[in-house]
């Protein structure tokens, strides 16, 4: 069985009670909230709204979208996003894996990737969370060789990849 929800991030326009009393009506019970709009990491106010709003009307955060990217944002931001997660409800969190293409890195730049990114699985299994990394354009999970690559050299629970066909 599955569980069927969406990602806020493909609702944009509307407002997060907009996109929960849309997904009742079409009944879903699970929820990605994305960062940059809906449940922005600095907005305790805001993420504090949306876990109400889903514990009142039975929805679930499935995971939390972040626009973290590994690779090019500090590692010492994630902590924030972590919070931001848990308060609404979730341990899973996505992350960009890099800002270009696997076959654009070159060997050095490969090594100091893979290293932040057992840095960055260190980090969630440190705070009980898990990392998801999707197959995406233009970051190094681009491929699924680079990103079977990748969780091979990572090697953690904590870091993982997102099935998508």
């Amino acid at each position: 069985m599955y569980n069927t929800g969406l990602v806020s991030i493909s609702f944009r326009s509307l407002t997060p009670e907009q996109i929960i009393d849309y997904m009742l009506e079409a009944g879903l019970r699970y929820v990605e909230w994305g960062s940059d709009v809906h449940a922005k990491k600095d907005d305790i106010e805001s993420l504090n709204k949306i876990a109400a709003l889903q514990q009142e009307k039975g929805i679930i955060c499935s995971s939390y979208g972040t626009y973290f990217h590994l690779g090019q944002d500090p590692l010492s931001e994630l902590p924030d996003y972590i919070a931001a997660a848990k308060i609404l409800g979730t341990n899973i969190l996505r992350l960009w894996c890099g800002n270009k293409k696997s076959t654009d890195y070159t060997e050095e730049e490969k090594k100091t990737f893979f290293e932040e990114c057992r840095a960055a699985a260190r980090i969630a299994e440190e705070y009980g969370v898990i990392f998801c990394m999707e197959c995406h354009n233009n970051t190094y999970t681009n491929t699924k060789e680079s990103a079977f690559e990748l969780m091979q050299a990572v090697d953690s629970k904590h870091f993982r990849m997102y099935w998508q066909p």
